[in-house]
């Protein structure tokens, strides 16, 4: 089968040949289109750009709306260790009162009844050697 019999002989295509009509119309029709085309690419292309700028600016007022709990809680957390940490403060200046109020009543006692506190701590250092003792005999 040949190819080139399916190639009419009787047209020249050259440059030079001036357009017919039906060429000017269908290159009419042709510009027409790709005009079209490029039309209506801009539009959704503008339609994207719109819909891209709506959802970063939501997302920038997301972001901002979550930065500012994050701040809430960051605050309300340090707030909460710093009440945390004055009672405790608190509660080691009263352990320290009492223990030295504690020291201070038994160094009275001891000043006023020294026979006794000697009796109390042999009878105390006795106690406590027969109870490690025993532990250690088992």
């Amino acid at each position: 089968m040949n190819i080139s019999s399916n190639i009419p002989s009787n047209k020249v295509y050259t440059s030079s040949a001036t357009p017919s009509s039906a060429d000017a119309h269908l290159g009419a029709r042709l510009g027409q289109n790709l005009e079209a085309a490029a039309h209506k690419i801009v539009q959704g292309t503008e339609a994207t750009a719109h819909r891209i700028a709506e959802s970063a600016a939501a997302l920038g007022a997301k972001s901002e709306v979550i930065g500012d709990k994050i701040h809430e809680k960051i605050e309300g957390a340090k707030e909460g260790f710093s009440a945390g940490k004055e009672a405790a403060a608190e509660m080691v200046g009263d352990l320290v009162d009492r223990a030295g109020s504690m020291t201070d009543r038994i160094g009275n006692y001891v000043r006023a009844n020294p026979a006794k506190s000697v009796a109390i701590g042999v009878v105390a250092a006795l106690v406590l050697s027969r109870l490690f003792s025993s532990r250690q005999a088992r």
